[in-house]
């Protein structure tokens, strides 16, 4: 059964930049979510651009990232809403947007 989970990393989750290659507390809070079909999960989150990470102000560039499933390993909330029967046939990203497509 497909799943939606929205997961929340307060300020200071432990957060893993692979540009950087170590674990270090993240700046801000960080909101991101995954979709998953029972045997994938797709991880999506907004952030700044790398070139802007960690630095004041947090108002810059941002980019969709997809790795954020495997680099915050703690959180603070999660929610999980199942989705059931046909609701959702395929997902994809659009600009940075999660699209979903729901039958008529």
């Amino acid at each position: 059964m497909p799943t939606l989970t929205v997961y929340e990393a307060p300020p200071g989750t432990p957060e893993y930049n692979p540009a950087i290659g170590k674990t270090t507390p993240a700046f801000a809070g960080h909101m991101y979510f995954t979709i998953s079909d029972g045997d994938t999960s797709l991880s999506y989150g907004f952030a700044p651009a790398q070139a802007y990470a960690n630095k004041l102000p947090p108002f810059a560039p941002g980019q969709v990232y997809g790795s954020d499933l495997e680099n915050y390993k703690t959180f603070g909330c999660i929610l999980e809403a199942a989705l059931a029967g046909d609701v959702i046939h395929q997902y994809h990203l659009e600009a940075g947007i999660a699209v979903f497509h729901i039958p008529n």
